[in-house]
């Protein structure tokens, strides 16, 4: 019954995570449900060998690693970024967004996910984990088995290159 609590516990604090981070790598909702959908699966086989504290670094790692080899399979080269959309959270009612403001944030967009293509597969992950699961360079460097500094360093090395791209692009001054 103890694993059933932890799993529980798990899937309700972290499952919005799993599924963003999802999302951001595979690119689409119904990839990323089913990724997640999965890797609650692989959570539910491993649940006894999961430490609670570690639950949430087991859960990205899993699920970047999961991600990974579906695009691998696929023959897909790189992963999208999702970003929160600003229009939305700005007017709930997303028919009273200006057409030429909804046009202006999918050119940002674009050039921003392009911008994210570039970088390697650990900036890129790191730089997701980080920005938009909000997670510590902890949590990321157990996600990813790698230490701490690599992480810092990794997030640095993305975001200068990302603000390269973007200057190129005219996108930050």
């Amino acid at each position: 019954m103890m694993g059933d609590m932890k799993f529980n516990f798990l899937c309700r604090r972290y499952a919005d995570d799993v599924y963003r981070f999802a999302r951001s790598l595979m690119g689409n909702d119904e990839d990323a449900a089913d990724a997640s959908q999965d890797v609650m699966v692989k959570l539910w086989e491993n649940i006894d060998n999961i430490s609670t504290l570690k639950g949430k670094a087991w859960m990205m790692r899993t699920t970047r690693n999961h991600c990974f080899n579906l695009l691998r399979s696929r023959r897909r080269v790189s992963a999208v970024f999702v970003y929160e959309d600003s229009i939305e959270a700005n007017h709930p009612d997303a028919s009273i967004a200006e057409p030429d403001i909804m046009a202006e944030a999918s050119e940002i967009r674009q050039r921003i996910d392009k911008a994210l293509s570039q970088l390697s597969e650990s900036h890129r992950t790191v730089f997701i984990l980080h920005e938009v699961n909000g997670m510590k360079y902890r949590e990321i460097a157990d996600s990813m088995g790698i230490p701490v500094n690599s992480v810092k360093v990794y997030l640095l090395r993305a975001r200068r290159k990302l603000q390269e791209s973007l200057e190129s692009t005219g996108q930050v001054p």
